[in-house]
């Protein structure tokens, strides 16, 4: 396992991660983000990207250097409670594989026909 020291270290990983994310078919579309945490800085895919085709310059860092800055993604909040919750973890990988969203899906295991439980909110 690689530490990760540097800003810029972490936007090469989190590009590395992405493709993988990927290319194994975890991400479709613009679905699934990734972060790294850095010192006391979060280090995270831009919102609305697509794993496949992320840059390291379309990396956000937050807070955010300057004005006009790419944006993080718009599950920060969820990265940043899963470092607060895990103070030694530094990568958080949140993806919308198809085979959940599949599941995710299905008719709730309370009418009679789901084999699972939701595992998505309703809206």
């Amino acid at each position: 396992m690689t530490t990760i020291r540097t800003e810029a270290e972490a936007r090469a990983a989190i590009v590395r991660a992405c493709r993988q994310l990927s290319a194994a078919g975890l991400s479709p579309g613009s679905s699934g983000n990734v972060s790294v945490r850095v010192g006391s800085r979060i280090i995270a895919t831009p919102t609305g990207s697509s794993l496949r085709a992320v840059t390291e310059d379309e990396v956000a860092a937050t807070p955010a250097d300057q004005e006009g800055a790419p944006r993080p993604t718009k599950e920060l909040p969820l990265h940043a409670a899963m470092y607060a919750a895990h103070p030694d973890a530094t990568a958080v990988v949140h993806l919308h594989s198809p085979y959940a969203t599949a599941i995710a899906c299905l008719p709730p295991a309370d009418s009679g026909y789901a084999p699972l439980p939701r595992s998505l909110p309703t809206v």
